[in-house]
């Protein structure tokens, strides 16, 4: 049996479902990396100054921040 995006899009209720899946995990991707990026950079460069952004676009990179400060990293 082959295992194909059709395969995987079955999975899900329909077409709208799975690009709102896709899209989620590639912005939690994307919020790790940006995260790991501030981290590597403070570590660095720990009198770095830092313009953070306000609102709901960023939530996910400080959630990952404050995951990495809890984990001493």
């Amino acid at each position: 049996m082959q295992l194909g995006r059709g395969f995987v899009a079955s999975l899900f209720k329909n077409k709208a479902e799975f690009i709102k899946e896709r899209k989620a995990l590639i912005q939690k991707q994307i919020d790790e990396i940006v995260a790991n990026l501030f981290v590597e950079t403070i570590n660095n460069k720990p009198n770095c100054v830092l313009g953070l952004a306000t609102g709901s676009s960023p939530v996910g990179i400080y959630k990952n921040l404050v995951k990495a400060y809890q984990e001493k990293k």
